[in-house]
C-alpha cells in the first residue's frame, strides 16, 4: 500500500482560505453569485489541483498503478474526447474534474485544527451576514440552500474540532439554536424544498439513528448505496409517469407534478442523451435541447450520465463506492455521525438538483468527505462523549 506523501501544511491553509474567500463572495450577494458560479468550476479545480500536489505522490502512485488515480486518469481522458466528439465548451471538463478530485483526495488529506478552524470562521461569516440580510436576490433553491451549508458545514468542523477536548456534544446546542431560527425559516420562506427535505433527512439520521445501527456494516452500506440508487431513480419512475400521462392524453397536474416541473425537462434531457449516449450531450445545451425549458438537469447521477456519457459515469459511480468502502464504521464519532447524516442529505438533494456535481456544492461534499475521513483516523475522537 502507498504511503502517503508528507504535506506542506501552510500550502493547505493557503488553499482553505482561498477557497472560503470564494464561497463568502458568492454566498453574500447574489450579483456575484451569478458572476462567479459561471466560472465557478475553473475557480476551485486550481486549488484541487495544488491539494493533488501536495499530498499524493502521482509518479509513485501510477508506478504501483494506484485504482482510483488511474481510474480519474482514464476518466479525465474521456472526457477531453468526449468534449470533442459531442462538440463541447472547454468548461464541460471542470465540474467533472473537480468531483473526480475531491472522490480521490478525500482519504488523502489529513485535516489539521488550522485547516478546520479557517473553515469554521469562514461559514459562520457567512451564516452572521444572512442574520440581518434579505436573501430575495437568489435563487429561491440557492439562498435555502447556501443559509444551510453555513449553518451544516460550521456545525460539522466545530464538532470534530472541539471534540478534542471532549465538547463535541455542544454540536447539538448548535444546531439547535440555527436550524429552527435560520435555516428551516429562511428555507419555508423561499419555498426551498430541497433544503426542508435535506434538514429533515440529516436530523433523522443524527438524531434518531443510533451509533450502534451504524457500526453494522451491511446496513450502512444498504444506507449509502441505496441512497444513491434511489437519487437516480427519481428521474427515471417520475419521468415514465409523465410520458404514461401524456401518452393517454392527460392533464400533468399539480397534484403529481411533485417535482416542481422538472419531469418534462428530465425527459428533454434524456431524449437528447438517447441519440449520444455513449458521449454524452456535453455542456452546450441549447445546441442539443433547442426548446430546453431549464438550463439545469436537476439530478446530480442523471447530470453525470446526460452529459458526459455512460463510461464516465460508471467510472465515477465506481470512485463514489470506493470512497464509502473506505469509510470505516467500526467505530462511530459524534463528528463522523453528522457527517455520514449529512452525506445522505446531500444524496438526497442530489434527486432534485445537480447537487455534489456542480460549484460550489461540490465543494460542501468535499468538506463533509474530509471531516468523515479526519475522524476515520481517530482525529478528534469523542468516544467518551454523551452522543447517541
Amino acid at each position: 500500500m502507498m504511503e502517503k506523501k508528507k504535506a506542506v501544511l501552510w500550502v493547505d491553509w493557503v488553499v482553505w482560505g482561498i477557497l472560503m474567500a470564494v464561497l463568502i463572495l458568492a454566498y453574500t450577494s447574489a450579483d456575484r453569485f451569478l458572476i462567479m458560479i459561471s466560472r465557478g468550476g475553473q475557480m476551485i479545480f486550481v486549488p484541487l489541483v495544488v491539494l493533488f500536489f501536495n499530498h499524493v505522490d502521482w509518479k509513485q502512485a501510477l508506478k504501483e498503478r494506484e485504482r482510483g488515480l488511474i481510474l480519474c486518469v482514464a476518466a479525465g481522458i474521456l472526457v477531453v474526447v468526449n468534449m470533442f466528439l459531442a462538440k463541447s465548451g472547454i468548461g464541460v471538463v471542470f465540474d467533472i474534474a473537480n468531483l473526480l478530485l475531491i472522490l480521490y483526495l478525500s482519504d488523502k488529506i489529513e485535516m489539521d485544527d488550522v485547516s478546520l478552524v479557517i473553515i469554521i470562521a469562514g461559514f459562520l461569516q457567512i451564516l452572521s451576514y444572512w442574520t440581518n440580510h434579505d436573501g430575495s436576490g437568489y435563487n429561491a433553491n440557492t439562498i435555502s440552500m447556501v443559509v444551510f451549508e453555513a449553518a451544516v458545514i460550521s456545525a460539522l468542523c466545530g464538532c470534530s474540532f472541539l471534540s478534542k477536548w471532549n465538547k463535541g456534544w455542544l454540536v447539538y446546542l448548535y444546531l439547535a439554536a440555527a436550524i429552527p431560527t435560520m435555516v428551516w425559516p429562511i428555507a419555508k420562506q423561499f419555498r426551498g424544498r430541497t433544503t426542508l427535505v435535506a434538514v429533515l433527512v440529516m436530523l433523522f439520521f443524527f438524531l434518531a439513528v443510533p451509533k450502534l445501527l451504524w457500526r453494522i456494516r451491511a446496513l450502512y452500506y444498504a444506507l449509502m448505496f441505496g441512497g444513491l440508487s434511489v437519487t437516480l431513480a427519481v428521474p427515471a419512475l417520475f419521468t415514465r409517469i409523465y410520458v404514461s400521462y401524456l401518452n393517454r392524453g392527460l392533464t400533468f397536474s399539480g397534484k403529481v407534478r411533485i417535482f416542481g416541473g422538472r419531469e418534462p425537462v428530465w425527459l428533454q434531457f434524456y431524449e437528447a442523451w438517447a441519440e449520444e449516449p455513449w458521449t454524452g450531450i456535453g455542456n452546450d445545451y441549447a445546441a442539443k435541447i433547442p426548446d430546453l425549458l431549464f438550463f439545469n438537469v436537476h439530478n446530480g447521477l442523471f447530470h453525470i450520465l446526460m452529459v458526459y456519457g455512460i463510461p464516465v459515469f460508471l467510472i465515477t459511480l465506481v470512485l463514489f463506492g470506493m470512497v464509502i468502502v473506505k469509510i470505516r464504521t467500526d467505530e462511530i464519532t459524534l463528528a463522523k455521525k453528522l457527517g455520514l447524516s449529512l452525506f445522505l442529505a446531500m444524496v438526497a438533494m442530489m434527486a432534485t438538483e445537480s447537487y455534489i456535481i456542480t460549484s460550489f456544492s461540490n465543494l460542501i461534499f468535499f468538506f463533509v468527505l474530509l471531516v468523515i475521513f479526519r475522524e476515520n483516523g481517530g482525529a478528534g475522537k469523542d468516544a467518551a462523549q454523551n452522543g447517541q
